[in-house]
């Protein structure tokens, strides 16, 4: 019998071997490799748009006015949003915009957000929570606002309707109910639809102007859902 010599070759069956092997493992880590994109890619969405409401938040404080964030302003972008620097309620090409990555779009749908804000200071959080103690406004109706001061702030004659410079002012405790003249805070909520399931993020203003972004991490033990910064 010949023994295999150094110079000898792989036969055709050691190579298939190989690659089967190699396909089996490529499939297996496959869909978390699908998730770990996901996740850098709404993540890095919800950052854009946060760095789109300092925008907003700077702007304000320098030009000593209000202005409002649009999402999903148009301009035959897919999924953007911009600051509305001529209070016209619409994106135009004047306005600082951004275009958040593909298939990533905001949504009223996602989980529960009360372990992030748990309510008014009144409101005690879910035990194991420290929430951020605001009630935020509507996000289906309500558009993100910033005056002069850098807060957080809402039309005075209707939280619903953009403030316009300078017939409708933006206050930072909203006087309609059921807020009553609590401070304004908003959280904005996104989502990745894919093959491999869905992701949640959500950006969060605090009524002191923080902006800070969160990522759904499914739920505890306990059935609750979890937030992470």
């Amino acid at each position: 019998m010949r023994r295999p010599s150094p110079h000898d070759g792989f036969s055709l069956t050691e190579l298939l071997i190989v690659v089967c092997v190699v396909l089996i493992l490529a499939a297996l880590c496959m869909p978390r490799m699908l998730q770990a994109i996901n996740t850098l890619r709404l993540r890095g969405s919800a950052e854009t748009f946060a760095g789109l409401l300092q925008k907003a938040r700077m702007q304000a404080a320098r030009d000593n006015k209000f202005y409002t964030v649009i999402p999903n302003g148009g301009l035959g972008l897919v999924n953007d949003a911009c600051v509305d620097l001529n209070w016209n309620q619409t994106c135009s090409n004047q306005d600082y915009r951004v275009q958040l990555a593909n298939g990533v779009t905001f949504t009223t749908a996602a989980p529960d957000t009360t372990v992030i804000t748990c309510g008014p200071l009144t409101t005690p959080c879910p035990a194991g929570y420290n929430g951020l103690n605001f009630n935020p406004e509507p996000q289906a109706t309500v558009l993100p606002s910033f005056n002069a001061r850098g807060l957080p702030c809402v039309n005075n004659s209707g939280a619903s309707t953009e403030p316009v410079w300078p017939a409708n002012l933006c206050v930072n405790n909203d006087p309609n109910p059921p807020f009553n003249g609590a401070p304004v805070g908003f959280v904005y909520t996104m989502m990745l639809t894919s093959s491999v399931g869905t992701k949640y993020a959500a950006v969060v203003v605090t009524p002191a102007g923080r902006i800070l972004v969160y990522t759904y991490e499914g739920q505890d033990s306990n059935g609750g859902n979890v937030w992470t910064r």
